[in-house]
């Protein structure tokens, strides 16, 4: 895992797929994986689904 973005890591970690992260932050899963390849980032200040 040396040099896999924290996001991956986390996601690993807790034993999701992508599309099942996606589907728990209420983004598209193609969204993510740009999060995850540094293409983009995440909104800091975006509600979580059903707040």
């Amino acid at each position: 895992m040396a040099g896999e973005n924290v996001l991956i890591q986390a996601r690993h970690a807790a034993g999701l797929s992508q599309a099942a992260l996606a589907s728990r932050a209420g983004t598209p899963r193609p969204t993510l994986s740009t999060y995850e390849r540094d293409r983009t980032s995440p909104p800091l200040c975006r509600p979580l689904p059903g707040s």
